[in-house]
């Protein structure tokens, strides 16, 4: 058993300290914790599919919001979508744009980044809020995702790598109480969610100290 607050959570702040370009903005140790403590529930899961964001559903939204509310959309982003819908790739006028600004809209266009849906069985139930959820039985969540290539951009979130969650058999997650679609979404920014090889009878994350 490991300890998030001591293990994972202060080998990231060192991640920070050392290099952050990768993971600056993120909450201290203390937070995530707090977060993680906040969660509805603590569990395993058998992974039976994971469902990556949709860039085409991304690119459709955002020309929707475009057209509807062009104030969410910066106005020199509408003809880079428009030559995207119409197959001419990426614009050249897009090259001047500043270069952060640039790889986070690639990031979204190119859903290099996102949240990843997984379906799976509940295993392993270490806090329950309300008896909500069973052994055996189906859930669905969302989980913070990234292409290794994503950009790092400032943030609390904790990003699972993408392929390495398709690939994944067991995960363990904190998660919040589901929405009205059933979905339910990571809690603590990602913080205490780990692939995991197998099933443990014990948290393979702790709280403890």
């Amino acid at each position: 058993m490991k300890s998030v607050s001591k293990l994972s959570l202060l080998a990231l702040t060192m991640i920070a300290a050392l290099a952050p370009g990768l993971v600056f903005g993120m909450l201290s140790p203390d937070s995530y914790s707090r977060l993680m403590e906040d969660a509805e529930f603590h569990l395993q899961v058998q992974v039976l599919s994971v469902t990556r964001p949709d860039h085409e559903v991304k690119r459709e939204e955002l020309l929707r919001m475009a057209k509807a509310e062009p104030k969410q959309v910066p106005a020199k982003l509408i003809p880079v979508l428009d030559a995207l819908q119409s197959g001419e790739g990426l614009p050249s006028a897009m090259a001047s744009w500043d270069p952060m600004e640039r790889e986070r809209w690639l990031d979204v266009l190119n859903a290099r980044k996102g949240r990843c849906v997984v379906s799976g069985v509940v295993r392993r139930l270490f806090r329950n809020a309300g008896e909500t959820l069973k052994l055996g039985e189906s859930i669905r969540f969302r989980v913070p995702c990234a292409k290794r290539e994503a950009t790092a951009m400032p943030g609390p979130t904790l990003w699972l790598n993408m392929e390495q969650l398709q690939r994944a058999r067991y995960i363990e997650t904190f998660l919040n109480e589901a929405d009205g679609d059933g979905f339910h979404d990571v809690a603590a920014h990602g913080a205490g969610t780990e692939l995991i090889e197998t099933l443990t009878s014990t948290p393979y994350r702790s709280l403890s100290d």
